[in-house]
């Protein structure tokens, strides 16, 4: 399935830019090596969530057959949690100052001490979750979404010390993306509908403490259920994938207005840099302007894969797609390097923190330092 989607999105794309010229795949002036980490890569351990960095101190990230806790600046382990199939069950790490939340596909919710990744508490939940979780925290609850069978699928409220349930909502499909905002709590969803290959979205904004309704926005041309919202001055920018029509949207967060539209693009991750939002559409990156929607630039690369990630840093992007990461000028789109595992094996996720950029591949993770075109010119 994933693969006939990424040339479905290879050739859909295809249709609007030709690719840039690529340099040649000699890969010289490689980023220098800070750390590497190795891991065996066991069955569903792979890496839907980009490593997340806390702070400038610490780095986790799923792989082998759990959770893992490194130090930034050695990459000497720190702890390690074996929560089994954490790697496709999140995609994005929730966490707060102090803990780190997650599900289990046995119909659990946890919650992990980051200091030391001991367990702060286990709740059983009378769902099942089978892939894609994101949840949020605010000071004092957890939010999350659960699916699965017999129609068991809500929108949660737990408390964030204990893990007790407080408050649900049903929903009429499953929710994919859920976002605790000053705006609201903010749940992203997308579906087949039957007899109908194509998917349609909807966004519901919840008021938290009672969990009411404020507002719903329908988005018939595709769905929302994989490009995770990104917020910057009360406005959400997400986008739709797999549809007949797929968009790039602007909303007022608070009211669900659209504020801009970019029709014809799928979109599977959204980075804001400044004044431009950079979205991944699997097959290349399209660079927007973030007050008006038009475009800066757009760059298609002859590859495709909607589990691609994408990463800025002094001026370059990062692009983790198919097994290998292109770096590219932020201000142009041109493709000035790219970068295969070293340990020739493929590139997954790709993060920038603390100086460094976070390269995981399927047997290690990396700290590179910062591209430098200096090298590459000698």
């Amino acid at each position: 399935m994933k693969y006939v989607l990424s040339i479905i999105i290879l050739f859909i794309i295809g249709c609007n830019t030709e690719p840039l010229e690529q340099k040649s795949e000699v890969f010289l002036g490689e980023p220098e090596i800070i750390w590497s980490f190795g891991f065996d890569n066991h069955w569903w351990g792979g890496a839907y969530a980009p490593p997340a960095l806390l702070g400038d101190s610490l780095v986790l990230f799923s792989g082998g057959s759990g959770i893992n806790c490194l130090t930034v600046d050695s990459g000497i382990l720190n702890w390690e949690s074996s929560y089994l199939s954490t790697g496709y069950l999140h995609q994005k790490f929730d966490h707060d100052d102090s803990n780190l939340f997650g599900y289990g596909s046995e119909g659990s919710v946890y919650s992990i001490k980051l200091k030391d990744g001991t367990e702060s508490w286990v709740t059983s939940i009378d769902s099942v979750r089978t892939y894609s979780f994101t949840a949020d925290v605010d000071e004092e609850f957890l939010y999350f979404g659960t699916s699965g069978y017999h129609n068991k699928r809500f929108v949660w409220k737990s408390s964030k010390i204990d893990g007790t349930l407080i408050d649900s909502v049903f929903c009429n499909f499953m929710p994919w993306h859920v976002d605790k905002q000053e705006s609201g709590l903010h749940v992203s969803f997308g579906w087949s509908p039957d007899g109908n290959a194509d998917f349609v979205g909807q966004i519901i904004t919840f008021e938290p403490s009672a969990m009411d309704t404020l507002w719903v926005h329908d988005e018939p041309g595709g769905g929302f259920n994989v490009c995770a919202p990104t917020y910057a001055d009360g406005i959400m920018y997400v986008g739709t994938v797999w549809g007949a029509n797929n968009k790039i949207l602007a909303l007022n967060a608070e009211t669900g207005e659209v504020i801009w539209e970019t029709d014809s693009y799928g979109c599977f991750e959204i980075e804001i840099v400044g004044d431009t939002i950079f979205c991944d559409m699997g097959g290349g990156i399209l660079a927007l302007n973030k007050s008006s929607g038009t475009q800066v630039w757009q760059t298609l690369l002859p590859v495709a894969d909607e589990t691609s990630s994408i990463a800025s840093l002094n001026g370059y992007l990062y692009n983790a797609v198919s097994g290998k990461l292109f770096i590219m000028n932020q201000l142009t789109g041109e493709v000035v390097h790219t970068l295969l595992g070293n340990d020739n094996t493929p590139i997954e996720q790709v993060s920038t923190g603390a100086g460094m950029v976070i390269v995981q591949t399927t047997r290690h993770l990396y700290a590179y330092g910062p591209y430098n075109p200096q090298k590459d010119m000698d």
